[in-house]
């Protein structure tokens, strides 16, 4: 497989575990606020229901769609390192829009940094 068209599989792939973690976020944390340490327990548990049976490559593909959700934060002109710091805190109803914004929004590649 060439190149490009990993990096489009993964793309997908890491799209696909953005959307199963705004679902999950949505339905499983009654909280109106969550923390950067739920969103990425969210993330991480949604790659394992995508991936089930491989936690590494499941662990993998949940940093991928981390950077898709980061790039998608700085493309806001948010700051995307805010889910790098484990005490930032959100509303939930607003991570999960931001999930499910960055699962359908094409962004040039995993792991851009401005």
């Amino acid at each position: 497989m060439s190149a490009p068209a990993l990096e489009a599989v993964t793309m997908l792939a890491a799209r696909q575990v953005l959307t199963a973690a705004a679902d999950l976020l949505e339905t499983t944390y009654p909280a109106p606020r969550v923390t950067s340490v739920d969103v990425t327990r969210v993330v991480i548990e949604a790659a394992d229901r995508v991936l089930p049976g491989d936690r590494s490559a499941a662990y993998h593909l949940a940093v991928d769609a981390l950077d898709v959700l980061s790039a998608h934060r700085r493309e806001l002109g948010e700051d995307p390192k805010a889910l790098d710091r484990w005490t930032t805190v959100y509303s939930r109803v607003e991570m999960v829009a931001q999930m499910r914004a960055a699962a359908a929004t094409p962004t040039t590649e995993i792991g851009d940094q401005a």
